[in-house]
């Protein structure tokens, strides 16, 4: 109220002003609200839940219940703690126990690992071509085909086929074939 135009009447940015201040201050919404009488402006706003209001839930003897309970607690830890206290104490490891244990936990780790490992493979152990060359040859093939049961000409016909799709390289060429080099070079030859 400035040259005493308003001196018996406070304004909300007096109010606002005494107590904080823009951005702390908060206006009683409140004495806005349009009710038969005044005072029932400021009454406590029951919480309903579920269409139940809360406060008929409320126990008056909760704090006594609460202290209860936590002595009973106490009184259940105290008796824990005793308990273990009577138990014997365990032998501290020497040296030669700890290292033993170090190794074995560093095992079952690099066990873990090779697991993890392991189970990510989703393909075969070995390829095709790397198992053609391990030495297996076509009679070979023949004699293990016959030992597990299959007749003699299907195994020879199988070694065969294996040992014919082994002998032809599956690479590309650095050069070029026969037949393209021969007609390049009559290309050249003609005037």
């Amino acid at each position: 109220a400035v040259d005493g135009a308003g001196a018996g009447r406070r304004l909300q940015r007096d109010l606002e002003q005494e107590n904080g201040g823009a951005g702390v201050y908060s206006m009683d919404w409140r004495k806005l609200y349009k009710l038969r009488e005044k005072e029932w402006a400021h009454d406590i706003i029951p919480e309903i839940v579920d269409g139940k209001n809360i406060g008929d839930f409320v126990d008056a003897d909760i704090e006594a219940k609460l202290e209860e309970l936590e002595k009973e607690e106490a009184a259940q830890l105290a008796a824990l703690e005793a308990e273990e206290a009577m138990k014997p104490d365990l032998p501290e490891m020497d040296s030669a126990d700890a290292d033993m244990l170090d190794r074995i936990r560093e095992k079952k780790a690099l066990i873990r690992k090779l697991h993890a490992r392991e189970k990510t493979k989703n393909r075969p152990g070995i390829t095709r071509a790397s198992r053609a060359m391990r030495g297996l040859d076509g009679e070979e093939l023949e004699e293990h085909l016959t030992s597990v049961g299959m007749p003699e000409e299907d195994a020879a016909a199988v070694a065969a086929s294996v040992a014919a799709r082994s002998s032809h390289s599956r690479s590309r060429s650095t050069s070029r074939p026969a037949s393209r080099k021969r007609s390049l070079a009559e290309m050249d030859e003609r005037p």
